[in-house]
């Protein structure tokens, strides 16, 4: 009986470890990705994305900026096609920063959103639309 227990003990560590490996490694290959990419200034990010709305380019280099922290991704680095999904486990500590993302949203929005803030070009224009 307990060896039963044993050989299944050790099968679940090993999936276990079979599943973190994976992790882990998807999360540095998105990493290196991320690292590859040109940096952009806040004036060619603005010019490239967003130079053709009406949005103004204080509130969305801000709001750009706040997203970068909160996620511990150089700005430059970031693109507005980016998922927030992808890039949650991005930063070195590997902490749940999504939750800190929706709390910036709330906290900036002044209302809950309906809208689907899934990619940093959502988040920007929902936000830099609010006074």
């Amino acid at each position: 009986m307990m060896f039963r227990i044993f050989i299944i003990t050790g099968i679940g560590c090993i999936v276990f470890g079979i599943c973190l490996f994976l992790r882990i490694r998807s999360l540095r290959k998105r990493k290196q990705y991320v690292l590859n990419r040109v940096n952009l200034s806040d004036d060619e990010f603005f010019l490239q994305f967003y130079s053709d709305s009406e949005l103004p380019k204080a509130k969305i280099i801000k709001v750009w900026h706040d997203i970068a922290l909160i996620l511990d991704v150089d700005p430059g680095k970031l693109r507005p096609s980016d998922k927030l999904t992808e890039l949650d486990g991005y930063n070195k500590y590997n902490q749940p920063n999504i939750s800190s993302m929706e709390l910036y949203i709330i906290d900036n929005s002044f209302c809950n959103s309906e809208k689907n803030l899934d990619t940093i070009d959502s988040i920007v224009r929902f936000l830099s639309g609010n006074n």
